[in-house]
C-alpha cells in the first residue's frame, strides 16, 4: 500500500512553516470486526436504518460517499484503471485519430477558471484527457489570469499534447463569455489569440442529469464518462460537490464547481438517455439484501433508499 503524502501549513510566531504528514488507507468493512458482531447481534440491523452514505461506509466500506454528496455514483478504483470497469478514473491511452475532440471552458479570475479537453469515441463515451485549472493551489482561489493569458496556454497545450495536436478542437464555453455589456467580451479577446468558442447549453438541471446518466455503470461495468488519472483536479473536486440547501436539485454554486460546469457544457453537446446504474459486487456478503441481484451474475443493480 502506498502512503499518501501531504503538506500542512502551520502558523508559528516566526511565520508559517510546512509540516509533512503521511497517511494510508486500509480498506475494511464491518465484517472484519467479528468481535463486534459477536457482542452485538443487532449491530447490522442498526446500520441498515442509517442514512445511505453512512450505512454503505460502515457496512460495506464504501467511504467515497457522504451525506449530501451530489454524485454518489462516482468511483475511483485503481484496480480498474486498465480494464475501465467499475471505475471512472482510468489510465491514459493514445486517442484514435478519428475520435472527436472537445474543449470545455468555465471562466474565472479571482475564482479558478477551468479548461478541459475531451475525446468522444464512436459509441458516444466521453473521456476527459487533459485539463488546465487556474487555481493557486488554495481551494477555490483563482490565479487571476487574463483571457489572453489563458488563450496562450491553451494554444501551447494544443500544440504539444500528442492526443490533441494537429486535430480540430470544438470549443464549448459558458455563454456569459460573449457578454459585451461592459466592453469587449472575453470570447473576443481569446479569438484574437486564435482560440474560438461556441456558446454552451447552460441548462443546469438537465446538465446535472447528464452527469448521472454517464456515471452509471452497465452490467459489464462500463460507464459513459471516464477521466484520465492525470486530471487530478477533476478527480479531487467532483466527489466533493454537494446539493444546494435551497435549490435542492442543483449543485451548491459556492463550492468548487468550476470543473463541473465546464464538463457539463461538453456533456450537453453530447446528451444521452437515462441508464440504470449497476455496481460491482459489494466487498462482503450482503446479509441485509441491500443490493438486489437482478442479473443473476456477480453484478448488482444499485437502488437508492
Amino acid at each position: 500500500m502506498t502512503p499518501i503524502e501531504s503538506l500542512m501549513n502551520v502558523d508559528t510566531p516566526d511565520g508559517k512553516i510546512q509540516v509533512k504528514r503521511k497517511r494510508i488507507f486500509i480498506p475494511s468493512t464491518v465484517f472484519d470486526n467479528k468481535k463486534l458482531l459477536d457482542n452485538d447481534p443487532n449491530y447490522l440491523a442498526n446500520l441498515a436504518m442509517m442514512p445511505e452514505a453512512e450505512r454503505n461506509a460502515l457496512l460495506y466500506g464504501l467511504w467515497d460517499s457522504f451525506k449530501g454528496q451530489a454524485f454518489m455514483e462516482w468511483r475511483n478504483k485503481p484496480e480498474g484503471y486498465d480494464t475501465q470497469q467499475f471505475t471512472h478514473v482510468i489510465n491514459p491511452f493514445r486517442i484514435p485519430r478519428d475520435w472527436k475532440i472537445y474543449r470545455g471552458f468555465d471562466w474565472g479570475y479571482s475564482r479558478p477558471f477551468s479548461v478541459g479537453w475531451y475525446a468522444v469515441d464512436h459509441d458516444g463515451t466521453i473521456y476527459r484527457i487533459r485539463e488546465l485549472y487556474g487555481s493557486t493551489g488554495e481551494p477555490n482561489v483563482g490565479v487571476k489570469w487574463t483571457p489572453q493569458q489563458i488563450a496562450e496556454k491553451i494554444l501551447e497545450i494544443e500544440r504539444e499534447d500528442p492526443n490533441i495536436k494537429g486535430r480540430r478542437v470544438i470549443g464549448i464555453a459558458d455563454p456569459s463569455i460573449f457578454d459585451e455589456q461592459k466592453g469587449e467580451s472575453i470570447a473576443t479577446m481569446m479569438e484574437r489569440k486564435g482560440v474560438f468558442w461556441d456558446g454552451a447549453d447552460n441548462k443546469r438541471i438537465p446538465g446535472k442529469m447528464q452527469f448521472h446518466y454517464r456515471l452509471a455503470f452497465d452490467t459489464n461495468g462500463r460507464a459513459m464518462l471516464y477521466v484520465f488519472n492525470t486530471c487530478r483536479n477533476f478527480i479531487r473536486t467532483l466527489p466533493t460537490l454537494v446539493y444546494d440547501d435551497t435549490n435542492v436539485e442543483d449543485i451548491d454554486t459556492d463550492t468548487e464547481d468550476h470543473i463541473y460546469d465546464e464538463c457539463r457544457y461538453v456533456l450537453m453537446e453530447n446528451p444521452i438517455s437515462p441508464r440504470a446504474n449497476v455496481l460491482d459486487k459489494p466487498p462482503a456478503d450482503d446479509p441485509l439484501n441491500l443490493y438486489a441481484d437482478t442479473h443473476k451474475t456477480d453484478k448488482y443493480t444499485f437502488y437508492r433508499s
